[in-house]
């Protein structure tokens, strides 16, 4: 695919157009600071280590922050602009986006789920976020042994092994 023409290619059908048109552009999008406060609670300290292992200047560090705080908020947007109130989530991690789809949900009537082999949530947002989600330890087919509703969106952020992906859609698919 030539990426030069992306916003082509997001215009080829009514469903990717209505895409493009409702979510916009992620460098333009403006975070609500209750999403930005749950970037800097959850990930800021993780990424800053990163960011020392890498030895990048405070200019690099303040510029892959700006970028990296966007994207769980841009994610939050979609779900809000298609109407989505029950979210299922694979690779929960810190929580980062786990909590974000939890702060949208929380005034949705929708709820999260998630799953992880490990369990290193923010202990804090996990109390606060404890009526609108349900964490599983273990992998999507563990998950979806759990699901009874019908799953809006999913977001899948797991193992980076080759086909991981694509075993997590076919293990989640009885809830699509």
């Amino acid at each position: 695919m030539n990426w030069d023409n992306w916003q082509n290619w997001l215009q080829i059908d009514d469903k990717t157009t209505e895409l493009y048109e409702k979510s916009g552009n992620i460098n333009k999008i403006n975070i609500p600071e209750k999403y930005l406060s749950l970037w800097k609670e959850i990930s800021m300290p993780v990424q800053k280590q990163k960011a020392l292992n890498y030895n990048l200047s405070k200019e690099e560090t303040e510029k892959c922050f700006e970028q990296l705080s966007k994207r769980p908020y841009y994610l939050v947007s979609l779900a809000e602009n298609f109407g989505v109130k029950n979210i299922a989530e694979v690779g929960t991690a810190e929580g980062l986006q786990y909590f974000s789809f939890a702060e949208y949900v929380s005034n949705t009537a929708g709820h999260v789920w998630s799953c992880d082999l490990r369990d290193v949530r923010n202990k804090a947002c996990t109390e606060r976020y404890k009526d609108v989600t349900t964490f599983c330890l273990g992998d999507s087919s563990k998950l979806s042994s759990i699901l009874n509703e019908k799953i809006d969106l999913f977001y899948i952020d797991g193992s980076h092994e080759q086909n991981a992906v694509l075993t997590d859609i076919a293990n989640l698919k009885s809830v699509q």
